[in-house]
């Protein structure tokens, strides 16, 4: 199915070329509201009433009716049936991505990661323990908790896949942290590792962001003999990134680990990655065992 906008359907109000924005009563009376990300940051995001939304929608348009040369008639000619892209994006993926040789459960894996980043050379750079997905899995239905290095990876984690209400941790709200990053000489994502030690044996780590925070769980591992059931190690950036997902490969503590390696990672593979290992589903957001 696919969509066509007509140009000419913005031309609804304001003067010619003008942004107009409406002032009317109810727009102006609803404020703003927060609601609770479910973190354990402690976060909270803006929430906007749906209302407001669409009015706010509705009372910013222009109008070009009036200028000389407007094509009052431009349409635009997209996918509309949210199947049909799913389908033609994975598709897309498995004919461009070279995934011979990933085990089936690590593939379907990757093939999500690729479409986070729309990026089919992915599979070069990845880096796995081949029952990281099994390990992990098995840990996320006896109702281990997930550790997140940021609220940016902790929130985009997909409730409604986790199958047994998993908990979504992440401490970087946590006030205690920076006296504890200070005492330990390092950065607070880093310092938030040692928050996690109490439920770290068996549970899943995510980590997106800060090649700190790996660095650190892996000091950890080494210090108390505690080993997480899996590590999604994809930290980004030009200090540390590529290092410390190297370290995690080479790491002689008997890890299950999915990294990607070298600079490129971040909340969205990440994310991705985890989303796909708590379920099986790859169109939908229900749960298969």
């Amino acid at each position: 199915m696919r969509g066509s906008a007509p140009h000419g359907g913005l031309n609804r109000f304001g003067p010619r070329g003008v942004l107009h924005r409406s002032q009317s009563p109810a727009h102006q009376d609803e404020s703003l509201t927060s609601v609770p990300t479910n973190v354990h940051s402690g976060a909270t995001v803006p929430a906007f009433p749906a209302s407001s939304l669409l009015g706010a929608y509705d009372s910013l348009r222009y109008d070009y009716s009036n200028l000389e040369g407007a094509p009052v008639n431009v349409t635009y000619d997209y996918l509309t049936d949210a199947a049909q892209i799913y389908d033609e994006s994975f598709g897309t993926i498995r004919r461009e991505a070279d995934l011979s040789r990933f085990p089936e459960d690590v593939s379907k894996v990757v093939v999500r990661m690729i479409h986070a980043a729309a990026q089919t050379d992915l599979p070069a750079d990845i880096a796995f323990t081949p029952g990281i997905v099994a390990s992990a899995r098995e840990a996320l239905w006896n109702g281990a908790p997930i550790f997140c290095d940021s609220s940016m990876v902790a929130t985009g984690i997909i409730r409604s896949r986790l199958p047994k209400q998993n908990e979504v941790v992440c401490y970087l709200g946590d006030p205690r942290l920076a006296e504890m990053a200070a005492e330990l000489g390092t950065t607070k994502t880093a310092a938030a590792v040692d928050l996690w030690l109490p439920r770290l044996e068996g549970a899943v780590v995510a980590i997106g962001n800060a090649p700190t925070a790996l660095f650190r769980l892996l000091e950890v591992v080494r210090d108390t003999g505690v080993k997480p059931a899996g590590v999604i190690g994809i930290p980004v950036g030009f200090v540390g990134a590529a290092e410390s997902k190297q370290a995690l490969v080479d790491n002689p503590f008997g890890l299950e680990y999915l990294a990607l390696l070298g600079r490129r990672g971040g909340s969205a593979i990440t994310v991705a990655a985890v989303n796909a290992i708590a379920s099986t589903d790859e169109r939908t957001n229900t749960i298969k065992a």
